[in-house]
């Protein structure tokens, strides 16, 4: 009896010694568990301000050659822009196609080129515009203008020839725009992009039209 209560004294303290390693062994690991913890969120870190520095420079690459923001200042395109609306402004577009007629584009103003203007594209190259008691004349043919609020009856210009780069362009608020119908035809050299979209604010978003 004496010998197996021996016996069990000694596996008790064996396990209890088995025990005591075990809590031993996991504080050890606890350090290493905290370093990995570090290593995972510098890790983390890192990517985060790396992807942040990608997104800055793509940003930076797309507004200094590809668009670009732009605000309107004054009522020349009212009720197409307004003043103060943001503008994305595509600098490429004429890359790939010649002006449309009805894009809305920004050019260098001929009478002032620090000056940036914002119009409509109205005549294209070669042909003929006329405007006769307001409304406007595209080689004989009159021109639907669904994006101005009204003509001015009054107004009549004669015969203007578009030369082979040249464009003529007007602001949808008629009665409040420096267009080519004061300073002639725009040279399509003076063109920089054409303006694609409003984001704001943001109850004026639309694509330009």
């Amino acid at each position: 009896m004496e010998e197996n209560e021996k016996l069990n004294n000694t596996e008790t303290t064996e396990s209890e010694n088995e025990t005591t390693g075990e809590n031993i062994s996991s504080q050890e690991i606890n350090p290493t568990e905290e370093y990995i913890s570090k290593q995972t969120f510098v890790k983390t870190v890192r990517e985060i301000v790396i992807c942040a520095a990608q997104v800055i420079i793509l940003t930076m690459l797309i507004i200094n050659f590809i668009g670009r923001i732009s605000v309107v200042q004054g009522q020349s395109m009212y009720p197409s822009l307004t003043t103060n609306n943001r503008i994305v402004i595509n600098l490429l577009a004429y890359k790939f196609h010649e002006p449309r007629r009805g894009e809305i584009i920004v050019f260098r103003c001929p009478r002032n080129p620090e000056r940036d203007y914002i119009k409509r594209v109205i005549g294209l190259p070669g042909e003929e515009i006329a405007i006769i008691d307001g409304k406007v004349f595209i080689n004989g043919r009159i021109l639907n203008e669904p994006y101005i609020m009204k003509t001015l009856p009054d107004e009549s210009i004669e015969t203007v020839r578009l030369g082979k780069n040249e464009i003529f362009v007007m602001g949808d608020n008629r009665s409040n725009s420096e267009d080519s119908r004061s300073w002639g035809a725009l040279d399509e050299k003076l063109i920089k992009g054409k303006a694609e979209l409003v984001f704001w604010p943001p109850e004026a978003l639309n694509i330009c039209k």
